[in-house]
């Protein structure tokens, strides 16, 4: 064999080397390519939503035909893989017999698949005005869990409760929105009563 003959199967060699290299790094980046491109096409059922409202207002009845509670929302979005209903600045009311209708404020909340439970994440604001039969009451927490039907609230969080010059505060409570309004606060208490 001659020199000339063993130069050309050593580059015969090194090309089919690179070739067969070419092939497999563009192999490579088209299976890439194309599965990103079938992620991007298969739609994302937990990040999309099947139906949304703006301006939600949302009533329910006592039997008696009176307003019993009020949902309202700036936006709703429900998500039908695992039915979560995400809310954009809800504000719950929840009337009273006798007494102002407690006012109950939060950014962002969402409520359950059964649509029992209302949560409202981040700060809450919870306010009752004065009235002849009731002291004007103001609580400040977070992530608040709501049962608008049993008129009840709880949470673990630090709570602050004002009435008037009187303060208290702990850390998680349970409210009981019906009269006789009930707060129940599980730790850390403190607080200040004014002598009328």
């Amino acid at each position: 064999m001659t020199r000339e003959t063993r130069w050309k199967r050593r580059d015969r060699g090194s090309f089919v080397l690179l070739l067969g290299l070419g092939a497999a790094g563009f192999g490579t980046w088209w299976l890439l390519d194309h599965t990103r491109l079938e992620e991007l096409a298969e739609p994302d059922t937990k990040a999309s939503a099947d139906y949304f409202v703006d301006g939600l207002e949302l009533t329910a009845m006592t039997p008696d035909g009176k307003p019993k509670h009020v949902l309202r929302a700036e936006h709703l979005s429900h998500y039908d893989a695992d039915e979560r209903t995400e809310l954009a600045a809800p504000h719950l009311t929840i009337f009273g017999e006798d007494t102002p209708p407690w006012e109950i404020k939060a950014a962002s909340g969402s409520v359950s698949g059964k649509g029992d439970r209302v949560r409202l994440n981040g700060r809450v604001e919870i306010e009752r005005a004065e009235s002849a039969a009731a002291r004007p009451i103001r609580v400040i927490t977070s992530d608040l869990d709501i049962y608008p039907d049993a008129e009840y609230a709880e949470t673990t969080r630090h709570v602050e409760a004002s009435s008037r010059s009187d303060w208290v505060r702990a850390d998680g409570a349970k409210v009981w929105f019906a009269v006789p309004v009930r707060i129940q606060l599980l730790s850390r208490v403190r607080g200040f009563h004014a002598v009328e």
